[in-house]
């Protein structure tokens, strides 16, 4: 039996059956749909993969956004009650306007916080950008090959 030294691979052999000649097709393509089979499956492993990382760094920028929300929450609150009062000795506005002009201050910063955050979120790509190309060429070299 002659071997293809370029590829390692032997070529398939002429089979005879009521004197007909044949070829062992039905071995092959059943490898092929075992291929196939075992293809798709490592592309469901790699979709899982690759969920189970964005919806981790997605939970990652979700705490960080609440997190940021809930100390800037408390701490604006202190800030403010300090400052409002530091600022009606400095400057003695009535103690309404200090209110105002601190509360204003700090929703900027805390504002600013959450900006930044939620930007943060929204640039999470939760599409599965390598396993879709990954499956697309799959799907392309299955085609090309029943061609």
């Amino acid at each position: 039996m002659p071997r293809d030294e370029r590829q390692g691979l032997t070529p398939p052999t002429e089979y005879r059956a009521n004197g007909k000649s044949s070829l062992p097709f039905l071995g092959l393509i059943g490898d092929v749909m075992g291929d196939a089979r075992n293809l798709f499956l490592d592309h469901g492993a790699l979709l899982k993969s690759e969920m189970k990382r964005e919806a981790t760094m997605a939970g990652a920028a979700g705490a960080a956004v609440a997190v940021g929300a809930v100390t800037t929450a408390i701490g604006v609150l202190l800030l403010l009650i300090g400052s409002v009062y530091l600022l009606e000795t400095l400057t003695r506005l009535p103690l309404w306007a200090c209110f105002f002009i601190n509360g204003g201050v700090f929703f900027l910063i805390g504002g600013i916080a959450l900006f930044f955050g939620v930007r943060r979120m929204t640039s999470l790509n939760v599409v599965p950008e390598r396993t879709l190309n990954s499956l697309k060429e799959s799907v392309q070299c299955l085609v090309n090959l029943r061609s």
